[in-house]
């Protein structure tokens, strides 16, 4: 390919494209890599920036371009044989993550045949016996281990970039690089909408990585792009991937007893069963079960006119719905897939009847966007097992449970309603969380156990209820003081306002490496802080924005996707006015920068959710556009002054590694303590930046 700028489009294209698609990949088969916010991510940049530091100059392609599917291979190999390993996380580690069974066997290789099978049980076992006594892999260890193996595959790619944008002038190539970047995210945007599987996703990167040269003027290096293309698809012959998961199914056939059923994991734990309830010889030997879902219809005085799930998942509270005679039940469900599932396989059709209506939505975004009122409105087994987005540490379920997110059910309840929340509290002090958050809100609430899991009861008058068992549930005293989670600190799996050691470890482990590759590998040139700087601020200001956005527009993948494509569009804005002369100074960005940024801080969140809703999504659009924008221009300033391009872009995406990171304090701190230290770094990196101006 002759044009250089073309080229360079696609190659930034393919970037993201295939960001996205190991972002999605390895979460769904390395467990553990998705629960650690940004590791994909950080380690994308990292890889990414280190290959413009070291970019050639020329015409010549670096041959090292040509081993990315290769790379992809090893990558691919090594995720299926670790991705199970047992891992060690303590109890006292500060963060509840929903652990891999140790020994656990999981047939990733449904399509393949018995012999290579046993080669990979093999090479299991010896992964697993790494710590001999233990028999168990320190959970940071495993996500370090799959960081840099993940930077190793966009080295390349960051190598041949960075040649070509050496090629043309700065502000250009920064231009095409973000034009391209956009259609990518669009691109997998169009993607998850439509549940397609990663062959596709690979498929497009492998056909763009040939255009670009990749496969050079031998056919072998061409062939070798098939390699990975057929493993991802022989082992994703058994899975369905939805928007947000990779969900396996079980034999939908397998029956328990007389009662049949079907269950499905997501990112290989078990998430969820599909059971039969309905009238069979054996419906009174197993109450504990059934009482889950048919004990909010046996409260005192409940009237079951207007019913509202939240979670319905495959559909085991609609059904319990249905059994005790509900005239409208509404059914929200965030992921298509799992709803499509239970539509089509639950043994009691629930889905099916003609008083439930479906809607696929975000559960708080629903709360939040209606006036109607229901008599009863059950939070259903709600846990996604993952972030709902790269760039934060929230889980997808995370504002569902803040003091805010109750307080939404709390409005959408008539007089004399209940509120039912079923959970699978694994510690005590989930628990306390769980019931600390909704007394915070109704002044009571009921607790019920049973030796499966507990549910926790609230109305508008408690009064109903008597403070005996109910059906096979214990009423038990509920007087432990919690820490109440907030949409400003949304970490219902956090113990304590800190953050987790092996968090800790992973950030510091990574951060140190980085360091010491980068000093080895750059000596005698100097390190642009300014555009270091920029970086760290950015990805904090994107963190935040998009932690924010999820409370009005839903933690949906369309959020996500929206939030990234409009901050590329802001910066394609941007550089266009820098590009023509419209904008040459820097004190009105920078004005307009700490302005916005100041006024973010003191605004809350949850503004903007009362005002009418159309106008709240406009006004936070508006608002947080405006610093991005600000901060886009400042930097394709500072990016049309840069001598070295290359080096320039590699540094802004190291300090995006480090402010990655940075990220952690809201663990700690909150979002809104992030924008303190945003503007902070925007105020040193602009200062350094005067002072290095001729």
């Amino acid at each position: 390919m002759k044009n250089n700028g073309i080229k360079l489009f696609l190659l930034s294209l393919l970037l993201l494209l295939l960001e996205l698609a190991n972002i999605r990949w390895l979460s769904g088969y390395v467990p553990m890599v998705a629960y650690f916010a940004n590791t994909v991510l950080i380690s994308t940049f990292f890889g990414f920036g280190l290959g413009c530091l070291h970019a050639p100059r020329g015409e010549k392609m670096p041959a090292s371009y040509r081993f990315v599917p290769l790379i992809l291979l090893v990558l691919f190999l090594t995720a299926l044989v670790m991705g199970m390993a047992p891992i060690s996380l303590s109890d006292d580690s500060g963060e509840f993550m929903w652990a891999n069974t140790p020994g656990a066997t999981v047939d990733l290789f449904g399509a393949l045949n018995d012999s290579f099978n046993t080669v990979v049980g093999l090479l299991q076992r010896g992964v697993f016996s790494i710590s001999a006594n233990r028999r168990f892999l320190p959970v940071s260890a495993v996500v370090i281990f799959f960081f840099f193996l993940n930077a190793v595959t966009f080295y390349p790619i960051g190598l041949e970039l960075g040649r070509l944008f050496s090629l043309l002038p700065p502000i250009r190539a920064y231009t095409v690089n973000v034009a391209g970047s956009v259609v990518g995210v669009l691109l997998m945007m169009l993607y998850s909408h439509f549940s397609l599987p990663p062959y596709v996703w690979y498929g497009t990167a492998f056909l763009i990585w040939l255009i670009t040269g990749g496969g050079g003027s031998h056919r072998l290096w061409s062939v070798t792009a098939v390699l990975p293309l057929a493993l991802v698809m022989m082992v994703d012959s058994n899975v369905l991937w939805s928007p947000y998961s990779k969900i396996r199914i079980d034999d939908i056939s397998r029956t328990s007893g007389e009662r049949r059923t079907f269950s499905i994991a997501v990112g290989e734990h078990f998430h969820q069963s599909a059971l039969d309830f309905s009238k069979s010889p054996n419906l009174d030997t197993q109450p504990p079960i059934v009482s889950n879902y048919d004990l909010p219809f046996l409260l005192p005085d409940c009237r079951s006119d207007q019913v509202l799930v939240i979670g319905a998942g495959t559909g085991n509270d609609i059904a319990g719905a249905v059994r005790a005679g509900t005239k409208r039940v509404t059914a929200v469900e965030i992921d298509p897939v799992i709803y499509s599932l239970g539509r089509d396989h639950h043994p009691e059709n629930p889905y099916g009847r003609g008083q439930v209506e479906v809607v696929i939505q975000d559960g708080r975004q629903f709360l939040e966007s209606g006036s109607n009122l229901f008599d009863l409105i059950i939070y259903g087994l709600v846990d996604s097992h993952g972030l709902f987005s790269t760039y934060s540490s929230v889980r997808l379920e995370s504002f569902l449970y803040t003091r805010e997110g109750i307080a939404a059910g709390a409005r959408r309840l008539r007089p004399g309603g209940y509120l039912v929340l079923s959970f699978a509290a694994i510690h005590p002090w989930m628990k306390d969380r769980i019931v600390a958050i909704v007394k915070d809100v109704f002044g009571d609430a009921a607790l019920y156990v049973n030796k499966n899991s507990f549910i926790v009861v609230a109305s508008t008058d408690l009064s109903k209820l008597s403070n005996g068992d109910l059906w096979g549930f214990t009423r038990v005293a509920t007087t432990a003081p919690a820490l109440i989670p907030t949409d400003d600190w949304p970490f219902l799996y956090l113990e304590h306002r800190s953050i987790p050691r092996h968090s800790l470890i992973f950030a510091g482990v990574i951060l140190f490496v980085c360091w010491l590759i980068y000093r080895a590998s750059n000596k005698g040139r100097k390190m642009p802080w300014p555009f270091f700087l920029f970086g760290a601020a950015f990805l904090m200001l994107e963190t935040v924005a998009v932690t924010r956005l999820a409370i009005l527009f839903g933690t949906t993948w369309a959020v996500n996707g929206f939030v990234f494509a409009t901050i590329l569009i802001a910066i394609l804005a941007a550089n266009s006015l820098v590009a023509r002369g419209l904008i040459a100074g820097k004190t009105l960005p920078a004005v307009g920068l700490f302005f916005s940024l100041i006024l973010l801080f003191i605004i809350p969140g949850s503004f903007f959710l009362h005002h009418s809703l159309l106008a709240g999504k406009i006004a936070a659009c508006i608002l947080w556009g405006l610093p991005i924008f600000c901060a886009a221009l400042l930097f394709a300033n500072m990016m049309n002054r840069a001598t070295d391009a290359p080096v320039a872009l590699g540094a802004n995406l190291m300090g995006a590694v480090t402010g990655g990171f940075i990220e952690y304090i809201s663990m700690v701190s909150g979002f809104s303590a992030l924008i303190l230290v945003a503007i902070a770094i925007y105020a040193t990196a602009l200062f350094m930046d005067r002072v290095a101006e001729p």
